[in-house]
């Protein structure tokens, strides 16, 4: 096994190689609040990993946009990010703010901490980009569902896979494992 500590994630990599990327992208630490943390995603992936094999990419920083970086978000601009900051210092829940993390992987401080995210975010998904087959391992990932399932499963233009494929393959796992999932 060969593990890369990088910033904000490392990554492991499997004796056993092929082109399967396991991403826990939300197991970094809860620091302002326990819905900041994925509930054992890094878990769950983990013992994926070592039953198939390929690379694990684990987030080690909060989502919360105060302290870390979301993921699972997009790249603010260094003037919204810099705007938004003072909303997250005090502990008040307000619209704007919640828009702003539907949307936004962060917010900045100055442009040094802005840029030091940016670059943070930027590596995250070029080293997940590398994989051909990518797996999240998520509790919740509602920004992309192609088709309905237990499982959210994704094609970039169906490249690779086709949909009907999929389509078979989803009904089969949600059939034969209907009764541990209810």
């Amino acid at each position: 096994m060969k593990i890369e500590f990088k910033r904000g994630y490392t990554i492991y990599n499997s004796e056993k190689i092929n082109d399967i990327m396991l991403v826990a992208p939300h197991s970094g630490p809860a620091l302002a609040s326990p819905v900041t943390r994925d509930d054992h995603s890094e878990t769950v992936a983990a013992r994926c990993w070592e039953l198939i094999g390929g690379k694990l990419i684990v987030s080690s920083m909060t989502r919360d946009r105060l302290f870390g970086v979301d993921f699972n978000r997009y790249i603010p601009t260094i003037k919204s990010s810099i705007e938004h900051y003072p909303l997250f210092l005090d502990d008040h829940k307000n619209e704007k703010r919640y828009k702003y993390t539907k949307k936004y992987g962060w917010v900045a401080k100055d442009e040094e901490d802005y840029y030091n995210r940016l670059q943070i975010y930027q590596n995250f998904w070029e080293d997940v980009s590398q994989g051909k087959i990518i797996i999240f391992v998520h509790k919740n990932f509602p920004k992309i569902k192609a088709i309905p399932s237990i499982m959210d499963i994704v094609t970039f233009s169906q490249k690779g896979i086709k949909k009907k494929v999929i389509k078979e393959i989803v009904e089969g796992v949600n059939a034969k494992y209907f009764d541990f999932f209810q």
